[in-house]
């Protein structure tokens, strides 16, 4: 039968006969005949199949061939990658069935022995390499050969493996299956993306150099981003950052976001060394304290979600600038005299600031001072530090000019604090109050007068008549102070010394009448029970219950008070 009979053909020929009648052996003799006999037979269906490297279904390979770039070594009935496949890229090996039988048949194709996480297809292909959809079972006439792909989808996380081997079959309906072994060699590396800080150039890579971006409380921060694909495929990238983070892409590179930027939070598919600039919005606080805080902005594959690069940059709440200066104030005195206006000062901000006020100038002979103490130094210029939300007294001394007279005399200054914020970007504001300060046309007065005391506790009095005491007589002065201007006098003080060849025996005052032994420097409801130093004292009257005698205490017309103060002639 011929070996490529066909199976149901039919293989026909003739055979014949001759009766050597007398055992001579001689041929043609008379009437000895030969009886031709035709016979015929049909040819048998053969299954079988196959399958091996590109070309060589039946083993026998040798040689190499390129395919997607890859060379690939066949060797018998295997074939091999030479060329190092780049995880999460494909690799595709040709492959050739052969029909051995002997009539048209089904045949089943599959790849096994791929590792978890690899996807590998049988697929059929063209001349010039391109993959189509093979739908099993394909069928092959007999004798002939069929070519096909077997094409894997190589992870991630496949880098560093190396002789992967994939058992391709073949199965003819009917028959046995055959087998052939393709190997990939060596699995390298993909090339990871890279996320980081941009100048809205393609040209140069991104960089982690740690960026520090500020945003006022209430509005965003805004940094500007690059994100290159690194990898060796298509990759598509989720966008992560700070909570609130809107992400948006920069189409012109110009680090604004213009109208028609759309917000994102996946990019579209960027091609191997494709890179995107990117701008994160990230929202500050409204309310938020000055500081510093890490900004973490991280791009993560829809591929691989292994596959991911992050930059960390400083996200900075800006200083804002704010306060308070209160209340504008209008005092008056005496000419020559002084007066203190006093107000109050609020750092508002989200930071720390320092504040500074002065030099005020002399003009009209109104001279300014400054200090946080009613009680002074005073000085002509302020400064010093407010933490959010502190508040400081401001007094501003006033002297007026000695030659100022008439009631319509008067100086209205606006008075200038600067809060300058100790933290980025040192943003500063200035606020002011408006300070009047008027001149009185009179002065207070004091009326003073003695009469004897029958003993210490003066219950008993008597008028010195010819103006003359004897030692150990006991006497007691009344001193009455009066404003007997027609405006409000403030901080109104009595001075007195004890007279020579005295000694102490008591002070006296009404209700809300403070004493100091010591110029001023502390005040007392209590009366002294002896003088020191130059043998004086200070009294006044505490309008406004401070517990201290300055300008804010005020006489109205014709107000006043009464001091009495007992000594023993020596």
């Amino acid at each position: 039968m011929p070996a490529t009979a066909l199976a149901g053909s039919t293989v026909g020929g003739s055979a014949s006969a001759r009766f050597d009648g007398n055992g001579d052996a001689a041929t043609n003799e008379l009437p000895e005949t030969t009886t031709p006999v035709a016979v015929s037979t049909t040819v048998a269906t053969v299954t079988g199949g196959a399958v091996g490297p590109s070309a060589f279904p039946q083993a026998g390979a040798t040689g190499t061939y390129t395919l997607g770039g890859v060379t690939i070594a066949r060797s018998g009935d295997t074939q091999t990658t030479q060329t190092d496949i780049v995880a999460g890229t494909r690799v595709t090996f040709r492959q050739t069935l052969r029909n051995t039988g002997n009539a048209s048949n089904d045949f089943t194709l599959a790849v096994s022995g791929a590792p978890s996480g690899w996807t590998c297809t049988v697929n059929t292909i063209d001349g010039s390499g391109t993959l189509g959809t093979l739908t099993n079972p394909v069928t092959v006439a007999a004798l002939t050969d069929y070519t096909f792909a077997v094409s894997c989808a190589v992870p991630f996380s496949a880098a560093g493996s190396t002789n992967v081997a994939l058992t391709v079959t073949a199965t003819p309906a009917g028959g046995s299956a055959d087998t052939t072994t393709s190997t990939v060699a060596t699995i390298t590396a993909a090339g990871l993306p890279q996320l980081g800080n941009g100048d809205g150039s393609d040209a140069t890579a991104p960089t982690s150099t740690n960026v520090t971006a500020g945003g006022d409380p209430g509005g965003n921060a805004l940094f500007r981003l690059e994100l290159l694909n690194g990898g060796p495929v298509d990759e598509a990238f989720t966008l992560s950052g700070p909570a609130g983070t809107v992400f948006y892409l920069d189409l012109d590179g110009d680090g604004m976001i213009d109208p028609g930027e759309p917000p994102v939070t996946t990019t579209a598919a960027l091609t191997p060394g494709q890179s995107v600039n990117l701008i994160a919005a990230v929202p500050v606080a409204a309310g938020s304290a000055t500081g510093t805080s890490p900004a973490v902005f991280t791009a993560t594959s829809t591929l691989d979600a292994t596959r991911t690069s992050s930059v960390t940059d400083t996200l900075r709440v800006n200083a804002v600038a704010s306060g308070t200066f209160t209340a504008d104030s209008s005092l008056s005195t005496i000419a020559g005299g002084t007066v203190t206006h006093a107000h109050t000062l609020t750092n508002t901000g989200n930071g720390a600031a320092d504040y500074a006020a002065g030099p005020l100038p002399t003009t009209g002979g109104f001279a300014y001072a400054f200090s946080t103490s009613a009680s002074g130094p005073f000085t002509s210029t302020l400064g010093g530090t407010l933490a959010a939300g502190a508040s400081t007294p401001v007094y501003v001394r006033v002297t007026a000019p000695t030659l100022a007279s008439g009631a319509t005399d008067s100086q209205t200054k606006t008075v200038p604090v600067t809060l300058t914020m100790q933290d980025a970007p040192q943003p500063a504001v200035t606020l002011s109050v408006q300070d009047t300060t008027g001149v009185q046309s009179v002065v207070g007065t004091v009326n003073k007068s003695a009469l004897r005391c029958a003993d210490a506790t003066c219950a008993v009095t008597s008028a010195i008549t010819d103006g003359k005491v004897s030692p150990g007589d006991i006497v007691q002065y009344t001193l009455q102070v009066v404003n007997s201007g027609t405006s409000t006098l403030y901080g109104a003080l009595l001075s007195d010394t004890r007279p020579t060849s005295t000694t102490f025996v008591k002070l006296t005052g009404g209700t809300s009448i403070l004493f100091s032994t010591d110029s001023g420097a502390t005040w007392t409801a209590a009366p002294p029970t002896a003088l020191s130093g130059g043998n004086d004292f200070l009294a006044g009257l505490d309008t406004n219950g401070d517990s201290v005698i300055n300008d804010l205490d005020t006489l109205a017309p014709g107000a006043g008070f009464t001091v009495t103060f007992v000594v023993r002639i020596n």
